[in-house]
């Protein structure tokens, strides 16, 4: 029997809005002392969990992914670092002007971002989930829709990867 994903929408045709949280640090921390300082500020609990993956044509890539999940209302967050945190190139670029290289972000056009917010019940305003305490950080809501590149990168193929893994 095939797990349930809590995040696939029922409908797969209807196109359903979206947001996500970018979070930007305002100081330069490693992913563990982040993580660190914000479960023991907080109920939730973030525990790194399998990486998103990424193939391209000359690398692959690996996104840090952590999960808590809040105990009353189930609802399970998940932060997606924007940059890679490691690249394995698979063969030499034979192309002059290549786009791609050894570092990856999931928001090319937002390299300033740290991390992605998704939560599984939509929350608007994910300041409430984190706050700030003890650590510098900005979120900004990002309204997109279920149809989006991103989105669909978070929801369907790393949900698919992570059920290959176990």
């Amino acid at each position: 029997m095939r797990a349930q994903n809590p995040f696939i929408l029922e409908d797969e045709d209807e196109i359903e809005e979206v947001s996500l949280g970018l979070l930007r640090l305002s100081d330069k921390i490693h992913p563990h002392e982040f993580f660190f300082k914000i479960n023991s500020s907080r109920k939730l609990q973030f525990e790194r969990i399998v990486d998103l993956e990424i193939c391209g044509e000359y690398f692959n890539y690996q996104h840090s992914v952590f999960q808590a999940c809040d105990g009353q209302t189930r609802n399970i967050i998940r932060l997606f670092k924007n940059k890679s945190c490691l690249s394995h190139q698979k063969k030499e670029i034979d192309e002059l002007f290549s786009d791609e290289n050894p570092i990856h972000y999931l928001i090319p056009k937002a390299e300033e971002v740290d991390y992605i917010m998704f939560s599984s019940d939509n929350i608007a305003d994910f300041s409430v989930l984190l706050p700030s305490q003890n650590i510098n950080f900005s979120i900004q809501e990002l309204i997109t829709d279920s149809n989006h590149p991103l989105y669909k990168l978070i929801q369907y193929e790393y949900y698919e990867q992570r059920l290959k893994k176990n």
